[in-house]
């Protein structure tokens, strides 16, 4: 994560290369509308991975596809649920369901769960991230939907009560629900429960945050830092990136003081292509150390 500009496509594919050195299969998946990990690699990336190298994999979400893979799924659900309303027209109103809030962060959880779900057997994910405010709710998507959808669940069960409706059936020494609202909120509470655990976990997910000597970086970071710790996960390490000789970030001590920072060095050469990238790795002596621990 970070202040845009500051360098996290560069760091996401460093550190992509340095797990695949260690024959750690890993995937660089870009989640910003604004991709730059093709530029970065100068390889020809899209929607699906792409291997680049042994154990080393990319690709580029596209994010309107996501969002209308979502709204295909909502529109097929809404008619086998609900198909007394075609005599209502409804289906002229599920254009307006693209101007729905939160559809980009949806979109982004979407892409996250079915990168994490089709590709069990890889070792690493490294998500190179969106502007600060999407990605902060992005974060916050499955704790804010958990909130909202227990509260769902409550009213529904409260329904079915009125309703005397009974939402399960015994058959064969086995429950089944029988109210399929109800059943899709739980769906839905299980996913977001799930993709919480995942974010929450410092053993599953590490939060990297990319800085420069800019004091706007910093006010940036020190705004993640915080949202991050209200839905109790813990920023990983800071990244200092194109440090000079001689810049010194005192501010920071205070600021943040428990999370460990790693700096990289300035390059005069722009770092694009794997030549640039492996020569870069090799003249700053970097290791896979410097970012995190193998087990």
């Amino acid at each position: 994560m970070g202040k845009g500009g500051t360098g996290k496509s560069t760091v996401s594919a460093l550190l992509g290369l340095l797990l695949a050195d260690k024959a750690k299969k890993v995937m660089v998946i870009s989640l910003d509308a604004a991709h730059n990990l093709s530029d970065i690699y100068q390889k020809r990336l899209g929607h699906k991975p792409r291997e680049l190298r042994p154990c080393l994999y990319a690709t580029e979400i596209d994010q309107e596809k996501m969002i209308q893979t979502y709204l295909k799924d909502v529109q097929t659900s809404l008619k086998q649920r609900y198909s007394y309303l075609t005599a209502f027209n409804i289906e002229n109103y599920f254009d307006i369901l693209k101007y729905s809030p939160g559809l980009e962060e949806y979109a982004l959880i979407l892409a996250f769960t079915n990168i994490i779900e089709k590709f069990p057997n890889f070792d690493y994910f490294i998500f190179d991230m969106p502007p600060t405010a999407l990605s902060l709710k992005f974060f916050n998507l499955p704790f804010l939907s958990c909130k909202w959808i227990e509260h769902l669940e409550k009213l529904r069960c409260e329904i079915n009560k009125k309703k005397e409706i009974i939402s399960r059936v015994r058959f064969a020494g086995k429950e089944y629900e029988k109210d399929k609202i109800l059943s899709k909120i739980r769906e839905l509470k299980k996913l977001y429960q799930n993709v919480g655990k995942i974010f929450q976990d410092s053993s599953r997910t590490s939060v990297y945050t990319v800085i420069n000597y800019d004091s706007l970086a910093v006010s940036e970071t020190e705004r993640i830092f915080n949202e991050l710790k209200k839905i109790n996960i813990s920023m990983k390490k800071i990244i200092w990136n194109r440090k000079r000789i001689g810049e010194v970030f005192s501010e920071t001590d205070n600021i943040f003081h428990s999370v460990p920072f790693f700096s990289l060095p300035f390059s005069d050469n722009q770092l694009t292509g794997f030549n640039e990238l492996d020569n870069y790795i090799r003249i700053c002596d970097l290791k896979i150390s410097d970012f995190l621990k193998l087990p």
